[in-house]
C-alpha cells in the first residue's frame, strides 16, 4: 500500500475511520481491495492494513482514539444518566475538536436530546498549552481536545467564564484599557 502511495499510482489517504477506509478503498477503479494472488481481503487483513496505515501515516494509535471514544460513550451514558434522575447537567465543548468527526457530533445531539445543556466554545489542549508557553510539543504529546484541557475560556458580549477543571469561575470581560 504504501509503495503504490509513494509512486502515486494511489492518493495519499486522509486521516479516516475504519467505515470511511472500507468506501475510499472501493471506490471504482481506484483502489484494489484484492491481493495480489486474486483472493479478497479478509476483514481481518482490512483492518490490519488501514491500522498500519494510519499509525505510518497520521502518527496515531488507532488503540488510543477507540479507548478515548469508550470513554466518551460511558461519560455520555453517566450524563443522561444524571438528567434521567432530575439533576441539571451542562457540557461544554470544544468546537475545533468536534468538528472533527461525525460521531462527535452525533454524541453531542445525543446527550442534548437527553435533557443536557450542551455549549460549544473554543479550548486549547494541552499540547497547543504547552507549546504556547514555550515548552516543547514533546511535552503532553498525544493529548487533545477538552477531555484533557487545563482551562478553557467562553467569551460573551458581556462577560467571560474561566472553566478550570470543570469549574467555572465568571470574570468580567476586559475593556479596551486593560493589558
Amino acid at each position: 500500500m504504501l509503495e503504490c502511495i509513494n509512486t502515486g499510482a494511489v492518493p495519499f489517504p486522509e486521516r479516516m475511520p475504519y467505515v470511511r477506509w472500507l468506501e475510499w478503498r472501493k471506490e471504482t477503479g481506484s483502489r484494489p481491495v484484492k491481493r495480489r494472488d486474486g483472493r479478497s481481503t479478509s476483514t481481518a487483513e482490512e483492518v490490519a492494513l488501514w491500522r498500519s496505515v494510519m499509525d505510518f501515516l497520521h502518527d496515531m494509535t488507532m488503540k488510543e482514539e477507540d479507548e478515548e471514544e469508550e470513554e466518551e460513550e460511558e461519560d455520555d451514558e453517566a450524563l443522561e444518566g444524571a438528567c434521567a434522575r432530575g439533576a441539571a447537567c451542562c457540557l461544554i465543548a470544544d468546537a475545533s475538536q468536534c468538528s472533527k468527526t461525525k460521531l462527535q457530533w452525533q454524541s453531542l445531539k445525543r446527550v442534548a436530546s437527553a435533557g443536557v445543556a450542551v455549549r460549544l466554545a473554543t479550548g486549547n489542549s494541552v499540547r497547543d498549552a504547552y507549546a504556547a508557553d514555550g515548552r516543547g510539543a514533546v511535552v503532553g504529546a498525544g493529548l487533545k481536545g477538552l477531555h484533557h484541557a487545563k482551562a478553557l475560556l467562553v467569551v460573551t458580549d458581556t462577560t467571560a467564564e474561566l472553566i478550570v477543571g470543570g469549574r467555572r469561575v465568571r470574570r468580567p470581560t476586559p475593556s479596551a484599557d486593560c493589558i
